[in-house]
């Protein structure tokens, strides 16, 4: 069981912090797994110049020339090239991942490639966001696409057809860049799993649960997903905290990470939002906050509820 992370760091950042939170939890629940880190020709120097934390989880280190200088960008194409870079099956999560539960599933199905449908694909079947539709027009490619993947947990076996992928995937990428200046990956994967015919399983949301994005239940979760840019500066979310914890105490709060792993509660304290509520289990707190809502509109004042 190879887990890889693409990492772009100046060293001890958040980024790097996050990788190590999450590549923690990963020897927690499968002590067997061997974790790569893939990094890029200045993060890896950046790394060892401040002995980061997480090298000391990593087995190997992966480096790839990437020839850029923009940390975005070194980090798309170290995620859209290192099928090419390491050898045997592997499951790529992103560093802003944390598994909780066992995840065995993601290597068992037999499938070149498997991941789970994006939270806007669950939430809105064939209506996608417009800005994808504009794009894969302006780029000339198949619209739509037949599913609408997440990039963040991604299994690829180590066959010709996954390889053939990840080329037309990092050469779509860069299409995006340069003609579109568009830095996701998310479109090019999958209009690159639709332009090679690759067969893709789709697992289950629990093994990619978008914690502030998703409908669904996130207490049913093996793997949360929380993304950098929705960050809780509050400190609301288990990611958050785990990380506060590693800069200002040097590990993890254990103890924090046994009861998320017991509860499925993807927060350490009553999150902000109304759906957020909902979909940790918090019916309670969702029903006062919109209960204040409707007494503010009534007082004229302004309490959100989403």
């Amino acid at each position: 069981m190879d887990i890889c992370y693409a990492l772009t760091s100046r060293g001890d950042d958040l980024y790097s912090q996050q990788t190590f939170v999450s590549a923690s939890l990963v020897r927690w629940i499968h002590p067997e797994a061997r974790i790569t880190l893939v990094v890029d020709e200045l993060t890896e120097p950046a790394l060892h110049s401040c002995r980061d934390r997480v090298l000391d989880i990593a087995c190997d280190v992966v480096r790839i020339a990437t020839g850029m200088e923009n940390p975005t960008s070194r980090s798309r194409v170290l995620k859209t090239t290192m099928r090419g870079h390491v050898e045997g099956d592997l499951l790529y999560l992103d560093s802003d991942t944390l598994p909780i539960g066992r995840f065995d599933e993601l290597f068992e199905h037999g499938a070149p490639l498997a991941a789970v449908q994006d939270y806007t694909e669950q939430l809105l079947g064939l209506r996608r966001p417009r800005w994808v539709r504009d794009l894969y027009r302006h780029l000339q490619w198949q619209y739509p696409p037949k599913h609408y993947f997440n990039g963040g947990v991604l299994f690829m076996a180590d066959r010709p057809e996954t390889h053939r992928f990840a080329e037309e995937w990092n050469r779509r990428w860069r299409r995006c860049v340069a003609e579109a200046n568009c830095m996701l990956d998310q479109p090019s994967l999958n209009s690159a799993v639709d332009e090679v015919g690759l067969k893709v399983k789709a697992m289950p949301h629990a093994f990619n649960c978008a914690v502030r994005s998703t409908v669904y239940p996130v207490r049913r979760a093996r793997i949360f997903h929380y993304f950098t840019s929705q960050a809780d500066k509050g400190c609301f979310s288990l990611l958050d905290h785990l990380v506060r914890h590693v800069r200002e105490r040097g590990d993890l709060d254990w103890q924090a990470v046994e009861r998320a792993a017991a509860t499925g509660d993807p927060y350490v304290a009553d999150p902000p939002g109304f759906k957020c509520k909902v979909t940790s289990g918090r019916y309670r707190q969702a029903v006062l906050l919109c209960l204040a809502r409707m007494v503010g509109l009534a007082r004229g004042t302004n309490v959100r509820c989403g």
